[in-house]
């Protein structure tokens, strides 16, 4: 899915602008905008660690994003996985943002890696 990205609130976002990634415990919602806008941590049932889905004020949010003006956003699940690939395309280059939850041994974890 390819989107024209310009700045909405988490709660304006349309639903297909967020993909999920979880580790069979939890999960959290990645914004087109490259921020987590939803997630309840160590597991499904705790409280929620970052929720600006829910009240965009102070809701809170962890985002990565690129700095300039995105010019196209596209967000995929890299084949057989649960590992999340958001594409940010600029008139300057791409810039990619994986996400994952690993599933746990002994403890919980989110990645986030970025390429430029």
């Amino acid at each position: 899915m390819g989107h024209a990205c310009q700045y909405l609130t988490p709660a304006a976002l349309p639903v297909d602008a967020r993909g999920m990634i979880g580790n069979m415990k939890t999960s959290a919602l990645v914004s087109l905008h490259g921020a987590i806008d939803f997630m309840c941590y160590p597991r499904i049932d705790s409280p929620t660690l970052f929720a600006a889905l829910l009240d965009g004020e102070y809701g809170g949010s962890f985002s990565i994003t690129p700095r300039g003006t995105h010019t196209n956003v596209k967000q995929m699940y890299l084949p057989e996985t649960n590992v999340l690939l958001t594409r940010f395309m600029t008139g300057e280059g791409v810039c990619e943002l994986l996400d994952l939850m690993p599933v746990p041994r002994t403890r919980h974890a989110l990645m986030r890696c970025r390429t430029a």
